[in-house]
This record gives structure tokens, C-alpha cells and sequence, in this order.
């Protein structure tokens, strides 16, 4: 068993209730099989040979019935079960990974194509895995020990002859296991590429159309997606040459065990209903092992990302304590930081920098100066290079960096916006906010047309303008005691200024940092500090122009 196996099963123990009826579901499926074989071999035997009046089998024959639905059910039972651990799982990573890819820092979290890849269709496949592959595993093992132990004291032979058999099949199964693990790696790796890359090239389709790089990336796109089919095509036909080799070695042993039987019933030392019930167990001896062969390389589907979800899992997270601090009270503090991504020039070099409870502080400069990154820093995105980040008098490493999160309110560059109501994007902010607490934000923000308009998949149906104001009321609705707004007036958009400088005069009990080119807008600031060659500058004396 591989680790990622052994790591999923360790993951199911909150389902053991569903992996419990797993378990029970294969063995009571088990023993109605070997059941059903023996009733049916005695009916035959009774109606052939004993010529048995037919209201002498009905009680048999009801029997038969009965335990040929129990049998159902219990198939049924084994996979609903499998398929609620599954469910179980299923949400449990995805929740796990997702959170655990938001504590990463930005330079860590990588591309999250493939991650959002194993986290959708990836997790769909645990499904196969816990109501196919696992179901099959138990009856794999319990049918050949059952049908073993039951035909050895009536068959001595023909037990023999199937427990040599038996082997074959998992020597098989294990041979072609090999190649085919190594397949669905490369399938998947395959797959995670796709959807790694297609993802990053719709994301920036307006950016490739205006540099005229669109058709490049249709050419990349389609050389991706082809590689990702011949994989495909290699693995099913490994799939289809493992059933091949399975239904033969099965078909040859089921053969063996046949000739024995007819031979001896020839001679009249064996008889009829033993021999029957032995004959109509022998395939189900064997069917258990080749339908495992089967799920095995559905079940691969579903290990490849799961092994992608546990990688990052396993990332080590930010450094953070459980200590808990109220920006309300304490200040953030930056002494002598330093940052620099790999192989670029520092951006970052030596800031020393306060900001207190209440402020409304503006951080002016050029593009790539490093403003955006003084606020992944404060915001913990990103970790310094050097240099200590501290609430009040202690360190963020010993900070709880979920609680601080919670207090802050963020308003990116580029912020997103669900395909929902400009009037339930606003609600994200703060879930459970009331109608009027949304619309008071929404006054606040400048926002003028109906809040009932539908925004669109990240905005797309609004203007740039108008998407900035719908996440400026969503960050005002939050109400948290720090808000940081990147350029919020980045597009222009006169209503936008006009509400971020009402705010930034405005008696909320709030501290403000403020990023921007504007030196307006930063001039209705109470402090401005300028950030140039990796250092801050103040006081800033500014030059209003409007």
C-alpha cells in the first residue's frame, strides 16, 4: 500500500461509521453468495436426480429469492456506504487544502491550476475510490477465503486446484499495477499541466490579445491537450490489456476446476449437488479478484490527486502562534524590514514604519517601489526577508494569523467579485449583515445604481469603476479595525475618489492606510509617507492639483 493510500485511509477515520458498513456490507455479500450457490446446486440436484415434486422446492426456491436480494442489497449498502466515507473525505480535504493554500505565502502557493484541478474533478474521483475500489478490496479478500473454507470439506480437489490458481491472478494484477500506477502519474501530471496553464491563459486573455500573443497560446494550449490525450489513450489501453490477461488467467483456472469436476462425476465419485455448488462458485471465486483489477485503475484517478491535495497539506505554513492581539488598541509595527523576491533587486530595504490605532496614513510612490508589498507584509501574504513585523510588542511569528486576518479589510488592486448581486457581493464582507447594513455601505461607497444588478463572473457585466466600488463596500460592510486600500482609484473613476476621501475625513472608528499615485487623495490623509528605493520618507509635503 502506497503512503497516499495509507494517508486516505487515515483521513476516513471520521467516516468509520460508513467504512464499518463497507466492511460488513462485503462480508454479508460473501456469505449470501456461498449461500445462494448451495441452494441452487441442492434445487437442481433435488429436481434432476431426486425428481422432487415442484411444491416440494418452493421453500428453496423462496429461499433463493430472498438471499439472492440480500445479496443486492448488501452490493448496494457496500456502495452507498463507500460513496458517504467518500462524501466525508472529500469535503474534509478540499476545506483542509484550500485553507492550508491561503496560510501559504504567495511565492509558496505556485500555480493553482493543478491544486484547483485536484480540489474539483480530482476529488470527485475519492468517489470511485471509496464506493469502487475499497468495496471491491473487502470482497477480494473475503469471497476467496469464504468460497475456500466451504468447498474444501465438500471437495478436497477442486479446493486444491482453485488455492494454486488463486495466486495467479494478484501476480498478474501487481505486474501490470506497476506500469499502470506509472501511467495514471503521468496522465495526471498531464491533466494538471492543461489545467494549470489554460486557467493562466484565460486569466490573462485581455493582456495576450492586446500584445497580439493570443494565437501562440492557442498553439500552446492545443500541443498541452494533445499530450494530455495520448496519455489518455496509453492508459486505456493498458486498462484493456489488464482485463485481457485477468479474464484469461480466470477463464483458464474456472476451465481446470470444470474438468475436474466432470471427470469425477463421470466415475460417479462425486456428486451432483456437490459438484454443481463447487462448479457455480468457482467463476465467483475468481470474479472478485478480476473486478478489483478493473477498479484498481479507476481508484488511480483518484490517488494522483489526492496525492497533489496531501502535497499541500504537508507545505509548511507561515510561522504563526495562537497569541491574539486587538488592532483596536495595539499598533503594527515594521522595523527594519527587508524584502526582495529571488533573483530580483530588493524592494524592500531597511523600513522602519508605524501605524497606530485610528490613523489615516497615505503611502505614496512609484510603480514597483514596493507599496503593494508593504501591504502583503502587514497583511501576512508575505514574510519579510529581514527585519521584525510586530503588533504592539509582539512579534507576528507568535501571532494567531487567522484572528489578525479577521480584523483587517482589504481592497486589492483587482479585486473579485462573485457571479452574484452587486447586493451579495457586498454581503461577503460581513455574512449575515442585514439589508440595511448593505445599503448604508453601499451609500458609503459611492455606489449608485441597483444593487439587485447581477455583477457577473468577476465583475465582467460592471464597469472597472463600478466593480471597485461594490469591493469597497464590501470591505467598508466588514467593519474590521484596520482597512487597507490599494489604489482604489486606480480606474479613474471620479465616485470611487470621492468616497475613499469622504472616508479618509470621516470620524469611523478605523484605522486607514491608504496606497495610491494620487497625491489628492493621499492629501486628505493625516500622514503621508513616500516609499522610494526601498525606503519610507516623512512628512511628504505634497503638491494638491485637485
Amino acid at each position: 500500500m502506497k503512503p497516499v493510500e495509507r494517508r486516505l485511509l487515515s483521513e476516513a477515520r471520521e467516516a468509520w461509521r460508513p467504512l464499518g458498513l463497507v466492511l460488513m456490507a462485503g462480508l454479508l455479500g460473501a456469505l449470501a453468495l456461498i449461500a445462494q450457490a448451495a441452494l441452487l446446486a441442492r434445487i437442481v440436484s433435488r429436481a434432476f436426480l431426486d425428481h422432487a415434486p415442484t411444491a416440494a422446492l418452493v421453500p428453496s426456491l423462496l429461499l433463493l429469492v430472498g438471499v439472492a436480494l440480500l445479496r443486492g442489497l448488501a452490493v448496494f449498502g457496500g456502495q452507498a456506504a463507500g460513496q458517504a466515507a467518500a462524501a466525508q473525505v472529500r469535503s474534509r480535504l478540499r476545506i483542509s487544502a484550500a485553507r492550508r493554500h491561503l496560510e501559504l505565502s504567495r511565492r509558496e502557493q505556485g500555480s493553482s491550476g493543478d491544486l484547483l484541478e485536484a480540489l474539483t474533478a480530482g476529488a470527485e474521483a475519492l468517489d470511485r475510490y471509496f464506493s469502487g475500489y475499497l468495496p471491491q478490496l473487502v470482497l477480494a479478500v473475503t469471497v476467496p477465503v469464504l468460497v475456500l473454507l466451504f468447498v474444501a470439506p465438500r471437495d478436497l480437489l477442486s479446493a486444491g486446484i482453485m488455492a494454486a490458481t488463486l495466486p495467479l491472478v494478484p501476480v498478474f494484477m501487481a505486474l501490470i499495477g506497476l506500469g499502470a500506477r506509472r501511467r495514471a502519474e503521468t496522465r495526471w501530471f498531464a491533466l494538471s499541466l492543461l489545467s494549470a496553464h489554460f486557467l493562466d491563459a484565460v486569466q490573462g486573455l485581455t493582456t495576450l490579445r492586446l500584445f497580439g500573443r493570443a494565437r501562440a497560446q492557442e498553439k500552446t494550449v492545443r500541443t498541452v491537450s494533445d499530450g494530455y490525450r495520448r496519455e489518455t489513450m496509453a492508459n486505456l489501453r493498458l486498462a484493456f490489456l489488464s482485463s485481457l490477461v485477468l479474464e484469461l488467467a480466470g477463464t483458464l483456472a474456472t476451465a481446470l476446476v470444470a474438468v475436474a469436476i466432470g471427470i469425477r462425476l463421470a466415475q460417479g465419485t462425486l456428486s451432483l449437488e456437490v459438484g454443481l455448488g463447487v462448479l457455480i462458485l468457482t467463476p465467483e471465486l475468481y470474479l472478485p479478484l478480476r473486478r478489483l483489477g478493473a477498479q484498481f485503475h479507476t481508484s488511480l484517478d483518484a490517488l494522483a490527486p489526492a496525492e497533489r491535495i496531501f502535497r499541500c497539506l504537508a507545505e509548511p505554513g507561515q510561522p504563526g502562534g495562537g497569541l491574539r492581539v486587538d488592532l483596536r488598541r495595539q499598533p503594527m509595527r515594521l522595523a527594519g524590514v527587508r524584502f526582495t523576491f529571488p533573483d530580483r533587486p530588493e524592494l524592500l530595504a531597511g523600513v522602519d514604519f508605524e501605524l497606530r490605532p485610528g490613523e489615516r496614513v497615505a503611502v505614496v510612490g512609484g510603480s514597483g517601489e514596493g507599496k503593494t508589498t508593504l501591504a502583503a507584509l502587514l497583511l501576512g501574504f508575505e514574510d519579510p526577508s529581514a527585519g521584525t513585523l510586530s503588533i504592539g510588542d509582539q512579534p507576528l511569528a507568535r501571532l494567531d494569523l487567522a484572528y489578525l486576518r479577521e480584523q483587517i479589510a482589504w481592497l486589492p488592486q483587482r479585486p473579485y467579485l462573485f457571479a452574484l448581486s452587486v447586493a451579495a457581493n457586498i454581503a461577503e464582507g460581513r455574512p449575515g449583515a442585514g439589508a440595511h447594513e448593505i445599503e448604508a455601505a453601499a451609500a458609503e461607497a459611492g455606489i449608485d445604481f441597483d444593487l439587485d444588478r447581477f455583477a457577473g463572473e468577476n465583475g465582467r457585466l460592471l464597469s472597472a469603476g463600478q466593480a471597485q466600488r461594490v469591493a469597497l463596500a464590501r470591505a467598508l460592510l466588514r467593519q474590521a479595525p484596520l482597512l487597507i486600500l490599494d489604489e482604489p482609484t486606480a480606474n479613474l473613476d471620479v465616485r470611487t475618489a470621492l468616497a475613499v476621501r469622504r472616508l479618509l475625513r470621516s470620524k469611523r472608528p478605523q484605522t486607514v492606510l491608504l496606497i495610491t499615485h494620487s497625491q489628492s487623495l493621499a492629501a486628505a490623509a493625516e500622514r503621508v509617507v513616500r516609499l522610494e528605493r526601498g525606503r519610507l520618507q516623512e512628512p511628504v509635503p505634497l503638491a494638491v492639483t485637485g
